[in-house]
């Protein structure tokens, strides 16, 4: 296969459009790169807390999620504001994220393995909150492809209020 210099400028261009949105989503909502410790510290705060009641909304995937636990169950999950049901429930709570997060780092590492066939590189981005663990801001970045995904917590109560029954 020939390398033109086309190949090599158009490359080079992708490095760089990937390498400004990274900076400029890391300088505008400052995370920290996803790893093991990091992870494992969080899910340690997520356990202590001993929180198993709570709502927590976020956005993942152009979409937005209500997850309402209670004693540590899904007891209702919300998708754009409607019901939504599913085989998996628990991958939409704190610990299911955790999990995600789990896979996303096994898929990075094999994404950054030698291999005869060359593959772009996987940057993972995360905060998690100081006080209870669940993760607060996450974003992927699949070098060379433009894409990127996330998930973003727009609010989380622990403990709350209200209580719902199992069919609510």
């Amino acid at each position: 296969m020939r390398i033109t210099q086309r190949t090599v400028v158009l490359a080079g261009s992708c490095v760089l459009v990937i390498g400004a949105l990274v900076a400029f989503l890391i300088v505008r909502d400052p995370l920290d790169p996803l790893t093991p410790e990091n992870l494992a510290g969080a899910r340690k705060l997520w356990r202590e807390s001993g929180i198993r009641d709570y709502d927590f909304r976020y956005e993942m995937s152009g979409s937005t999620y209500d997850v309402f636990v209670r004693e540590g169950g899904v007891r209702r999950l919300l998708r754009d504001g409607a019901s939504t049901s599913t085989h998996s429930p628990e991958l939409f709570t704190v610990e299911g994220i955790f999990e995600v997060l789990d896979l996303e780092l096994d898929q990075r590492d094999k994404v950054s393995q030698p291999s005869a066939v060359a593959r772009p590189a996987m940057l993972l981005y995360v905060r998690f909150n100081a006080e209870y663990g669940y993760v607060e801001r996450f974003i992927r970045v699949v070098g060379g492809s433009g894409k990127s995904h996330g998930l973003q917590t727009l609010s989380f109560s622990a403990n709350p209020a209200t209580s719902l029954s199992a069919g609510e």
